[in-house]
């Protein structure tokens, strides 16, 4: 029964953390034009004031300036996750390197900031940093999603492409998506229902673009509910029935008797928390038998030497590995049983170098009948920018 718990746990540790539900770079649709929006939070009319800016910068300075939304990012770091997004999109001119993404992660109160590499310099890592924490940031704080939207695009376009200062926008009053109305480029008002779609595809095709990336994890997250229940109910009261021997069962013994009966690595085992033993006992011949229970997150391992579960390892990289040669760590096992301690050197392998060609070649292929996207210019970023919490 302790087995069987044991691997009810892991099971629904499992289910928890499948791929198929976490959140990847290749879920998040490209905008048709500078804006993604998974979660149908932030209001139509801030996305067309965004765009409209970010129509702007193009026109005048031919940067490329994109705003994606979602809603988690399933435990995932923020900042990995919007440059892999920056350059798999390849924001920005290739020439120039001159994109800037705007990521908000809003379930993780998670912001990032992205420069294009043209735009890298200590002048506008200051003003990006600025912008994070002066100006969206405390928007955030207060609940104007919008106000942080529109803000942060004005702000983004005169501190980081150097365009002039135009009148600020006041931030939209939360409205229902009929009555909502957003202004064109032209000045005259059109129905938020004629703006172009937040995101490509159909309506209700994917539960993350309605549901910010969480509502396809849970039916998951009930199943691995239903499967812990299972195993608690299964291990509590199910009974446990004892072995039998000359036509009866088994008794299981208890301190001090059992004591005698187990050796010196099996009682090390044991104050370690890494297998349990149960001692039974026949009352007509005497017979023993035990029965071991390997403790599912017990942190410890077979020793190479005495074979108990009685070893740990440590691992400590030496030199780490790069797309030109391979790295190497140090592997350290002791044992608290026998006290046996070896050394050994691990070589890792070298990372594989992103193909430019790779990538130009997934985006000249035939774009998916979903969500198609925009194309943008090829250009890439370092991780420059700024980093934001709220």
């Amino acid at each position: 029964m302790r087995t069987w718990l044991r691997w009810c746990w892991i099971g629904a540790l499992a289910l928890v953390a499948w791929p198929g539900w976490a959140i990847e770079v290749r879920d998040v649709p490209k905008p048709p034009r500078w804006a993604t929006d998974l979660t149908g939070r932030v209001p139509p009319l801030a996305l067309a004031q965004f765009e409209g800016v970010a129509d702007r910068v193009e026109r005048e300075k031919g940067g490329q300036m994109v705003l994606v939304v979602v809603g988690s990012l399933d435990g995932k770091e923020s900042r990995p996750f919007a440059a892999e997004l920056f350059n798999t999109w390849e924001i920005g001119r290739k020439e120039a390197n001159d994109g800037v993404l705007l990521f908000f992660a809003l379930d993780d109160h998670k912001l990032e900031l992205l420069l294009g590499d043209g735009l890298d310099d200590p002048l506008r890592q200051a003003a990006s940093e600025g912008i994070v924490h002066d100006v969206i940031v405390p928007r955030l704080k207060a609940g104007d999603l919008a106000g942080a939207v529109i803000e942060g695009a004005r702000q983004c376009a005169e501190r980081i492409y150097q365009l002039p200062a135009t009148e600020a926008a006041a931030a939209p009053e939360p409205l229902a998506a009929a009555e909502a109305v957003s202004q064109t480029t032209s000045g005259e008002p059109v129905p938020v229902s004629s703006l172009p779609p937040i995101f490509s595809g159909e309506a209700g095709t994917d539960s993350r673009e309605t549901g910010g990336g969480s509502s396809g994890a849970a039916p998951g997250i009930v199943f691995a509910i239903l499967v812990l229940l299972g195993g608690i109910v299964g291990f509590f009261f199910l009974p446990r029935r004892p072995p039998k021997c000359c036509g009866q069962a088994m008794v299981l013994l208890s301190e001090p008797a059992r004591g005698e009966h187990l050796s010196a690595g099996q009682r090390m085992e044991e104050s370690l928390g890494s297998v349990t033993y149960a001692i039974w006992s026949c009352g007509r011949c005497g017979r023993i038998e035990s029965r071991s229970n390997l403790a599912a997150f017990g942190g410890y391992a077979t020793c190479s030497a005495c074979g108990f579960q009685t070893a740990s390892k440590t691992r400590t990289v030496l030199q780490a590995a790069t797309t030109l040669s391979a790295g190497s760590a140090e592997v350290v096992e002791t044992c608290r049983n026998c006290n046996f301690r070896a050394v050994n050197e691990e070589v890792i392998p070298r990372t594989r170098p992103v193909q430019r060609t790779d990538r130009h070649r997934a985006s000249s292929a035939a774009p998916s009948p979903k969500s198609p996207g925009r194309s943008f210019g090829g250009g890439r970023t370092s991780g420059g920018g700024a980093s934001g919490t709220w």
